[in-house]
């Protein structure tokens, strides 16, 4: 049998632009997919108007060099995108979800990027363990604003008080860049943990 196939109908790796390097990005799994839709749909349901939340479908560019493509990112000012369709700025929220594969300078990288480009508030989340770090601007640098990992029920109700420090165990996060908007984690995370892959 001779069949053809045509490859341009193959998914094809994201790329970003990082300091004129060129970087491939894993394809993303399932659980990653659940994931940024959970956080997406929520965050849509609460941002107001004129903004809006898109997934992974747009590129920031800090400049020609560098050209990233965030999973999740809130933008208001639609007068930033450029001719080639990019989003020239900063904007006030950008999310990037982790997986097993990414390396762990990626993640320095991206932090120290979004920093410096005055994204003013940034998330870094983690699929595979569960974890949750707000960052946001205090006097010209980030600083932590949450730092969480979300268990599931399951997880949860096997662990002490003292490994929890329940007086401190707390999944709402309020937005910095929106103070009226705030969300459960549980609300993200528990929707996406029957998926193995």
């Amino acid at each position: 049998m001779n069949e053809s196939y045509n490859l341009d109908l193959l998914p094809k790796p994201r790329e970003e632009l990082f300091d004129g390097r060129v970087q491939f990005q894993i394809l993303p799994r399932p659980r990653h997919g659940v994931l940024m839709l959970e956080f997406y749909n929520i965050l849509r349901s609460k941002i107001p108007a004129p903004f809006k939340v898109f997934t992974d479908c747009i590129k920031i560019e800090k400049n020609d060099s560098t050209i990233v493509q965030p999973d999740l990112s809130i933008i208001g000012d639609f007068t930033r995108f450029n001719r080639a369709g990019n989003y020239a700025g900063a904007p006030p929220l950008v999310a990037e979800i982790w997986a097993p594969g990414n390396r762990r300078d990626e993640r320095r990288e991206k932090l120290a990027l979004y920093e410096s480009m005055g994204v003013a508030e940034f998330w870094s989340i983690d699929y595979n363990t569960g974890g949750f770090v707000q960052y946001y601007f205090k006097d010209g640098k980030y600083v932590i604003g949450k730092d969480i990992i979300v268990y599931n029920q399951q997880e949860y109700s096997s662990l002490s008080e003292l490994d929890l420090c329940l007086e401190d165990y707390d999944t709402l996060v309020r937005l910095k860049s929106f103070p009226n908007v705030e969300i459960n984690l549980l609300d993200c995370f528990v929707p996406m943990q029957n998926f193995i892959f």
